[in-house]
């Protein structure tokens, strides 16, 4: 998460932002960076942060303040205003006269442009920023003395003691002047100065075990920092007894989050066994569950552990007071999966009597198992189910229940059926039993949610589930109800009805026989209708929609024929009309103005006004594709079908998101996965609309700021 508690820009997203963020710092994008430690400005800009804004046409300035382990950053004044659209400074850092020189991009165009050509080289430019009446300076350190350049670590200029501590290493190990160099890093009064003098005595080769307790016992907290980071930043370096009892000393004592963060970062890079002896103290520190680092790195460290001796890291987590790695710990233990791994998860769940801590528990457990639909019930289960299944606490007796159905316990499946269909039961308590048994794939589930799907408050949900089962009688409940749905249920009937091949022919009758409009098949139903790989079905569909794939030719025809058909007519296109188009079809994926989907990119700050950049990315969007973006088809042994992204991968499942939900599916379950060479966006977007609504949408997409939506029967209810 960000240390900053600010932003350069303003709106609900970055790209919204642009060209409208003046006040706030200019735009999201930035260029370079530079904390000034030249010596030669005034001293109010000496440790600022200087970021290049490219979208602003400015140098960002933020100040960092010590904040837990690390900082917090916030905003200054911003230092310098190019008040030029073409500029777009992108390196700045000052040299050995104290002053700046920065880089600058000089270029109309400022991103978004697929041809490289596109960009304008012929501009660049070089400024260079001066204070006072400042003269440029020769300088030639090589000439300079070892014990002259030892004196540079005291300079004003960070430039000059950086270049003064390379030539010292350049030259060699040096024990003459370790002495010197120990007392400027052990005994100066000021902080920075003493980190210097360790970096010296380090690449002079001086710290030895000696000097490193010396830096351990320093009463500067950065200086111990970096003798725990030198020290195990060389993989050949044998780290000695006294060093590792003083490590964990420190893990266990030393005030300074900082410390404890170095220690955390070198854990990975010391034997196995320090990680045993120094996590103890680190964990211990219950103020560094709300740092902004230390958290993370604790498990990062504690991590590597579960496979070393699972029982051992669950006791170290759990007898800590970090909450996180706790968590995690469990989660990555029972994501082995392996009988002797439950049995050890479950066994330190048997421990547990806190109810906060066992909903944690099972939360972890249910998360490492995620995927896996049925796994054997681990033998300490039965003894610890009763307690937590019964418990007072609602939450822990939900998760119980939910992980009691992947250990196939009859109790906790009864138990989460009656709450399904209980109408009295809380939404929130009947949505997780259907979470909960979809995801174990209870097999008398569908006519349940069958009888959802006539009616009520689970009604979306019930229609994506039954796309996991293969009923027979499942198109002909969705098509008997679909005319009293609303946009979003229909959205999720069709794609339920077009995820396998007998329930697609079904709609495909329907849609022949005028039941429900063929207008209602969005491109991207046609398109995942076409991935069932079905004879009779692409038969169909080539009758109703026409061929699958273009020539680059007709591609491109196309995309000359809409531009001018949007150029020609001299009514004004109706951008409350094309909203409501986008909202239909594309906002399902896409984000613009700040509302919408993320599952494809953002578009508010995509080059939308240039209509050739518009609609070759509307109609063929397959042309450059970004990896992240290319859909895998998916099959499962029993028939269905996915189209989707894959989010995430596991031994034991895929997360694929799809254009209307977030399935996980186990691998086990999966007959084929293949990557598409066509985008999960359809070329054949536009085919479905009129001209009207055409002109509509590309003028509502090319706009500069959100317009108003037109209110119809659909979406009316949806506004208050």
């Amino acid at each position: 998460k960000t240390i900053a508690v600010h932003r350069h820009w303003i709106g609900d997203t970055p790209h919204a932002g642009n060209n409208r963020s003046d006040a706030a710092g200019g735009g999201h994008a930035h260029a370079g960076a530079m904390i000034y430690l030249g010596g030669s400005w005034p001293a109010r800009y000496r440790d600022q942060l200087f970021m290049n804004n490219i979208h602003g046409q400015r140098l960002n300035q933020d100040q960092l303040t010590p904040a837990g382990s690390g900082y917090s950053g916030n905003r200054a004044p911003d230092f310098c205003l190019a008040r030029d659209r073409w500029s777009q400074i992108i390196n700045i850092q000052y040299g050995p006269d104290g002053q700046a020189v920065m880089i600058d991009w000089y270029d109309k165009n400022a991103c978004h442009h697929r041809d490289p050509n596109n960009h304008d080289r012929t501009n660049g430019r070089i400024f260079k920023i001066v204070y006072d009446e400042a003269q440029p300076v020769r300088v030639d350190l090589q000439q300079k003395s070892d014990d002259e350049l030892v004196a540079l670590q005291l300079e004003k200029n960070d430039w000059y003691v950086r270049h003064a501590r390379r030539i010292l290493q350049e030259r060699g190990p040096n024990p003459a002047l370790h002495k010197k160099i120990s007392q400027l890093a052990f005994e100066h009064p000021d902080e920075t100065r003493r980190v210097r003098g360790l970096w010296a005595l380090y690449l002079t080769g001086g710290l030895d075990d000696q000097q490193a307790l010396r830096g351990l016992d320093n009463d500067r907290p950065h200086v111990r920092a970096w003798t725990i980071q030198l020290l195990t930043d060389d993989a050949a370096r044998e780290i000695s007894a006294p060093i590792l009892e003083k490590l964990a000393a420190l893990a266990k004592s030393d005030p300074s989050p900082v410390v404890r963060l170095y220690l955390s970062s070198a854990i990975g890079r010391l034997p196995t066994e320090a990680g045993w002896s120094i996590l103890p103290g680190l964990l211990a520190h219950a103020e560094d569950a709300g740092d902004h680092n230390l958290p993370l790195m604790y498990w990062y460290a504690a991590e590597p552990l579960a496979d070393v001796d699972a029982a051992r890291a669950l006791d170290l987590a759990a007898n800590g007071r970090i909450p996180l790695v706790r968590s995690f710990m469990t989660r990555r233990v029972s994501k082995a999966g392996t009988p002797e791994a439950l049995d050890v998860v479950v066994a330190r769940l048997a421990k547990t009597t806190q109810p906060d801590v066992q909903g944690e528990t099972l939360a972890a457990i249910a998360e490492g198992l995620k995927g896996r639909r049925q796994v054997p019930m681990p033998k300490g289960w039965t003894a610890v189910s009763d307690k937590l299944l019964n418990s007072t606490d609602e939450n822990v007796s939900a998760r119980a229940t939910a992980l009691a159905l992947t250990f196939g316990d009859p109790q906790a499946l009864d138990k989460m059926r009656g709450v399904l269909v209980d109408a009295q039961a809380p939404l929130a308590k009947r949505t997780e039993a259907l979470e909960s048994l979809l995801a174990m794939k209870d097999r008398d589930l569908a006519p349940t949610l069958q009888k959802l799907v006539a009616g009520g408050k689970l009604r979306s949900e019930a229609l994506r589930g039954l796309a996991a089962y293969d009923d027979p009688n499942t198109p002909d409940v969705i098509l008997g109800a679909y005319s009293s749905f609303d946009q979003q249920q229909k959205r999720d009937a069709l794609a339920t009805l077009a995820a396998r091949a007998t329930f697609a022919k079904a709609l495909l009758a329907a849609v022949a026989a005028k039941k429900i409009p063929a207008t209602d098949l969005s491109a991207d139903l046609v398109r995942q209708l076409r991935n069932l790989d079905d004879p009779a079905i692409n038969d169909q569909i080539a009758r109703s929609w026409g061929i699958a794939r273009k020539t680059s030719e007709q591609k491109a025809a196309e995309i000359a024929k809409i531009a001018r058909l949007v150029k020609r007519s001299r009514d004004r296109p109706d951008t409350w009309l094309g909203r409501a188009v986008f909202v239909k079809t594309c906002a399902q994926c896409h984000t613009l103005f700040g509302a919408g989907g993320k599952i494809g990119p953002e578009l508010t700050g995509s080059n939308r006004a240039n209509l050739d950049y518009l609609l070759s990315n509307v109609l063929d969007p397959g042309a450059v594709m970004a990896k992240e973006y290319q859909p895998s088809v998916i099959v499962t042994a029993d028939g269905r079908v996915l189209t989707g992204l894959v989010k995430a991968k596991t031994d034991a499942a895929l997360t694929v998101q799809t254009a209307n939900e977030q399935v996980v599916m186990p691998r086990d379950e999966i007959e084929q996965i293949k990557l598409s060479d066509q985008s999960m966006m359809p070329d054949d977007l536009l085919k479905p609309l009129s001209d009207v609504e055409i002109r509509g949408l590309v003028a509502y997409m090319a706009s500069p700021a959100q317009v108003p939506i037109r209110a119809t029967a659909e979406n009316v209810k949806n506004f208050f």
